[in-house]
């Protein structure tokens, strides 16, 4: 094998292992929410509450994994050490939820409505800190061992993310329809965290010593002065807004379908599947082309635009979707699996065009924020 070789097949080897592992961090997500659901409540505050918390630590890991990254000799071998860690973590999760009922009640029924909120907000992202903050550090630490330069910048970076996403779509499927029925929520949450714990142990024996020790500059890419970091990009100060608008979004969707199509635990996994599939098809699919455009940054600026028109135009469309949903009930009967193909053909006509565009947008973004010289793992950590 070439030198020039071995870096694509790294890249290729290694996105096989963000699929198993999206798959398996989804796994435990819902498996967790169901828990934690049974703790708190499955009112809309305790669900949100959830949510938030498990976003936050993503995002504080993906800020960790940033600044650690260029510090890490063999960025494979700690992935590899963080999905284990998790898959760990995870199986202890049961027994730890086991012992929080009441501590829940001794701690909230003395207090207000607000500072029980904030209490169980604090009590769940404590709870879920250390397996979030390692699922968030894995892009930043594996995105400095494998791009190489700025012009396969979005291309490697949008392979990563979109088969890390397709591995959510399947874990968030996989443990609605086929885990939790045939082995419960228990089991299912042991064979997620099997998942991660497997594809770590591939990443430290397997890949780490085949090829975490690839020369940078081994594919041509030459050594370049590394610039000061611009304390506010303009780029990624727009991007947290996407970030916050399609978090929006898919709440605001998934309400509005849910009184279309009903809100059973199969019509939710259909929308979240319907979301995250048109997510990773973007970065898959645009991936190939962004690189090649002179100026990224004007690229994105038009993205920007065109998922506002998309998603005036969704909103637009639900009394459509009313009628669509009320024809395939009828031409289909009133069984499970209708309902359920009615949510799916719902959601992918609502969700699939704008979320194709968010799912383009990362790699876009990335590559519109980094400057010449500039290491791509410190801009998708911010």
């Amino acid at each position: 094998m070439t030198a020039a070789r071995r870096p694509r097949t790294e890249l290729h080897l290694v996105a096989l292992g963000l699929l198993f592992s999206g798959a398996g961090s989804l796994v435990l997500e819902v498996c967790w929410s169901r828990l934690l659901k049974l703790v708190f409540g499955s009112t809309t505050l305790a669900v949100s509450t959830i949510l938030v918390a498990y976003m936050l630590g993503l995002g504080l890991g993906g800020l960790f994994g940033g600044r650690i990254a260029e510090r890490m000799k063999n960025g494979i071998r700690a992935y590899g050490i963080f999905e284990i860690v998790v898959g760990l973590y995870a199986l202890a999760v049961p027994s730890i939820l086991h012992l929080l009922p009441r501590v829940s009640q001794d701690l909230l029924e003395p207090l207000g409505f607000w500072p029980a909120a904030l209490l169980r907000f604090a009590v769940v992202l404590l709870l879920l800190l250390i397996p979030t903050l390692l699922m968030g550090a894995t892009l930043p630490v594996l995105v400095a061992s494998l791009v190489r330069s700025r012009e396969e910048m979005a291309d490697r970076i949008g392979l990563l993310y979109g088969v890390n996403t397709l591995g959510a779509v399947l874990g968030t499927l996989g443990a609605t329809f086929v885990l939790f029925p045939a082995f419960g929520v228990l089991r299912t949450n042991a064979i997620g965290a099997s998942f991660d714990i497997g594809v770590g142990l591939l990443a430290v024996f397997v890949l780490a010593p085949r090829f975490g020790a690839v020369d940078p500059a081994a594919d041509g890419a030459p050594r370049e002065r590394i610039p000061a970091r611009r304390r506010w990009n303009p780029v990624l100060l727009a991007y947290g807004i996407v970030g916050f608008s399609a978090l929006a979004y898919e709440v605001a969707w998934t309400r509005a379908i849910a009184m279309i199509t009903g809100a059973s635990i199969y019509a939710f996994a259909v929308m979240l599947g319907a979301f995250l599939t048109g997510i990773a098809l973007g970065s898959l699919v645009a991936r190939r082309w962004l690189d090649r455009f002179a100026a990224p940054q004007a690229l994105f600026a038009g993205g920007l635009a065109l998922i506002g028109l998309l998603a005036t135009g969704t909103m637009i469309s639900f009394t459509g979707l009313v009628d669509l949903f009320t024809l395939i009930v009828m031409w289909f009967g009133l069984e499970g699996c209708s309902a359920v193909l009615g949510a799916l053909t719902v959601s992918f006509s609502a969700m699939l065009l704008p979320a194709l565009v968010l799912g383009a947008m990362f790699p876009l973004a990335t590559r519109a924020a980094v400057a010449p010289g500039e290491r791509a793992s410190r801009v998708v950590a911010d």
